[in-house]
């Protein structure tokens, strides 16, 4: 078993500590309280309206990351420079988040386009953050390691969302209250200011940190890959890229739409809303960090597989609920593959990437993660208008099913 020095301890809780303050964008913003401002005091109208704009709002920050992360990923390698990118990245999210302060009653326009500087920053930082997991960590403690920090993600994401449930129970009363205007300010206040211990603290590992940065260097190492991805010896990377699409899809579309999903399918109140999501967040930290210790002791293809059946399972039984009783039920399974899922991948793609060229890769990964952000979403968004929210997610039981059989191509690690 590898050793953790103290000063490795150090660096690692340092980057582990990014988790638990970016987690509150994902939590709050992307899930929790703003598809329900974005939809009903931004958008207005029938519900299907409301689910397609937000769909188009998610996919087209999904886009963006897509289409940057990769080449910056290979640039921020060839520069050592991922943490400058970490911090540009995270402090654009924070004040795109906060400047959703002003975006109001009819304000559509101007509510996506801050929405999506947001988010697309937002997942541009995680690149960066993700690629230092294999360089500070031994490989042995890998999963469990990215299994803490999502568990520690979880517990900073449920502390702000319960600090702004106040604020966002006023949401009914939108045209009369500023209270529900002012949860995106206090999540950009929460998130950068957790965030400074990573800014200040964590190492750029190896040699050259802080050298000019290699727009042209990464370019052609960028391209060298997608040339290398199409080789017999990189086509387990190949096959984790394709399946981490699909069942990405399904996962994202879950986290974009769950909210959405319980007040007007189910009927829950916003209060109790926040509080099933709070309850959720809470249960997928121990999740996230007992099955990052099972990837390390029984592989972590077994039980990233455990985890998409799980998936399966939730699916088709939000899709036949119709109480809410049994949904609490539903959302605590949910819970428990939540976290894991993300965890597992981030474990299993630091274990195939070849070394010393982490930020490349999982810049790589951002194109799946973030193409399937915008094809579910925009794709459940069109199913919910035409059919009902109800058939929409029983669709995702595809991708899902998908996703496993990809999986069987890739090799156990």
């Amino acid at each position: 078993m590898s050793e953790i020095t103290s000063v490795n301890r150090r660096q690692l809780w340092s980057w582990a500590w990014y988790d638990f303050a970016n987690s509150a964008f994902p939590l709050v913003m992307v899930t929790a309280f703003y598809p329900l401002f974005f939809r009903r005091v931004v958008v207005g109208g029938d519900v299907g309206r409301q689910d397609f704009f937000w769909g188009a709002a998610v996919a087209a920050s999904a886009l963006v990351t897509a289409l940057i992360s990769p080449l910056l990923g290979a640039v921020a390698d060839q520069s050592r420079a991922r943490k400058r990118f970490l911090i540009f990245f995270a402090t654009l999210s924070c004040l795109a988040c906060g400047l959703l302060f002003f975006a109001g009653n009819g304000m559509i326009a101007l509510a996506m386009l801050l929405f999506i500087i947001a988010n697309a920053s937002f997942e541009a930082s995680i690149v960066f953050y993700d690629a230092f997991l294999p360089e500070i960590v031994p490989a042995d403690r890998i999963g469990r390691v990215s299994g803490m920090a999502w568990a520690l993600g979880y517990f900073g994401g449920v502390i702000c969302l319960a600090s702004v449930m106040p604020l966002a129970k006023k949401l009914p009363e939108a045209e009369t209250s500023i209270a529900p205007f002012l949860v995106p300010l206090v999540v950009a206040l929460f998130y950068f200011l957790m965030s400074l211990p990573t800014f200040f603290l964590l190492r750029e590992p190896g040699a050259g940190a802080g050298r000019p940065i290699q727009w042209k260097a990464g370019y052609h190492e960028l391209m060298s890959t997608l040339r290398a991805l199409r080789e017999p010896e990189m086509r387990p990377l190949l096959y984790f890229f394709l399946a981490y699409f699909l069942y990405m899809d399904a996962v994202d579309t879950v986290i974009a739409f769950a909210g959405a999903y319980s007040v007007s399918t189910l009927r829950f109140s916003v209060g109790e809303s926040m509080v099933l999501l709070v309850v959720v967040n809470t249960i997928a930290a121990p999740g996230a960090f007992v099955t990052g210790r099972w990837a390390d002791s029984f592989g972590v293809r077994r039980v990233l597989f455990g985890v998409l059946g799980l998936w399966v399972v939730v699916c088709v039984m939000s899709f036949l609920t119709e109480s809410r009783a049994t949904f609490w039920g539903v959302a605590v399974l949910a819970a428990l593959g939540l976290g894991s899922v993300q965890a597992l991948s981030r474990t299993y793609l630091s274990r195939l990437i070849p070394a010393g060229r982490t930020a490349e890769f999982f810049g790589l990964r951002a194109i799946c993660g973030r193409f399937s952000s915008m094809f579910g979403p925009l794709t459940f968004g069109g199913l919910s208008w035409v059919f009902g929210q109800r058939y929409a997610i029983l669709s995702l039981v595809v991708f899902f099913a998908a996703g496993m059989w990809l999986l069987r191509r890739v090799r156990a690690v």
